[in-house]
């Protein structure tokens, strides 16, 4: 009984006007802090550049003020040190290509601690205003740091659901991508020449296995034996197994003198089986899925209809 009378009264602390006071205050501060350490350097960016001079700070070139170092840069690199996640999102970012505003991994965990605190101030906010109109339970207060958190935690999953996606655009497009590189490969008895080709010519082509393609030609155009560049791509396609088999086939016969025509051929023809049982695995799985409303509605009508038998015969 003293355990909820304490619970209570911390209840009834929470609920008080001096705390809903105290909220709306750090409310403000952290509007103000948002405000001043990331808004106006990007809104901003001569004045602030001209206070870092005055301030003694050098400032490069080469490093415009931006989202990227403003305060919250500092936050986030404190962040970086800590995290035993750091390598996996940088290899995570590097098989992406490092899309949209990504530059660095540093730029991810900045964008993490922007959102963090983002959803943070904005929980708080609503919190206020609800308890302004009416009392909340204590339990609500959960929402703040829970807000943050998932504001925080959300970019990494955006990035992993990118790479979840890296790697069925894959399996779709492997296929077509070396039935292709076989006719150019017919026509010019040279794997490199092939590879440029399907890379360099229309139709215009995007995705991920195009971007793992238009390395290997610009890293074997910079002077690199192509049978490294498959190498180091069959490295980064190891998450695709079909795809990392195939640059490992191609690899082999690049360097081993075997009928590069027919380990194109055999990856193709692979690549095909492969994809169709992908696509018949995914559509009974969406088939199978799309029963369950149907089932519970089932469930629910039988119970409803069972409910009173079953009750009659306990009574009994």
């Amino acid at each position: 009984m003293e355990i909820f009378n304490l619970f209570d009264s911390l209840i009834n602390w929470l609920n008080n006007r001096a705390l809903i006071l105290g909220l709306a205050l750090a409310f403000a501060i952290g509007i103000g802090i948002f405000f001043y350490s990331i808004v106006l350097p990007i809104l901003r960016p001569e004045q602030v550049a001209v206070e870092k001079l005055l301030k003694g700070a050098s400032l490069s070139e080469n490093e415009p003020i931006s989202f990227s170092n403003t305060y919250l840069a500092q936050i986030s690199k404190a962040l970086a040190k800590r995290d035993s996640r750091k390598n996996m999102y940088e290899e995570y970012l590097d098989l992406l290509g490092y899309p949209g505003k990504y530059k660095d991994i540093g730029d991810l965990y900045t964008q993490a601690v922007f959102y963090g605190i983002l959803w943070t101030i904005l929980s708080a906010g609503f919190l206020v205003i609800l308890n302004l109109s009416t009392p909340i339970p204590a339990l609500l207060y959960l929402f703040v740091p829970v807000s943050g958190y998932l504001g925080y935690n959300g970019q990494f999953s955006k990035i992993k659901n990118m790479v979840d996606k890296r790697r069925m655009d894959m399996l779709v497009e492997f296929p077509s991508a070396m039935s292709a590189i076989l006719i150019n490969y017919n026509a010019t008895n040279s794997l490199a020449s092939a590879i440029i080709n399907y890379v360099a010519y229309p139709p215009a082509k995007t995705g991920y296995l195009f971007y793992e393609l238009k390395r290997i030609t610009e890293r074997y155009l910079s002077g690199t034996p192509l049978s490294e560049t498959l190498l180091e791509a069959q490295r980064r396609t190891r998450d695709v197994p079909i795809v990392s088999t195939g640059f490992m086939q191609l690899h082999a016969a690049e360097t081993q003198g075997t009928s590069v025509s027919t380990a194109l051929r055999m990856t193709a023809q692979r690549a095909y089986d492969n994809l169709e049982v992908v696509l018949t695995t995914r559509t009974r799985r969406n088939q199978a899925l799309a029963l369950v409303p149907s089932i519970i509605a089932v469930i629910s009508v039988m119970i409803q209809f069972l409910l009173p038998f079953v009750t009659g015969i306990s009574l009994f």
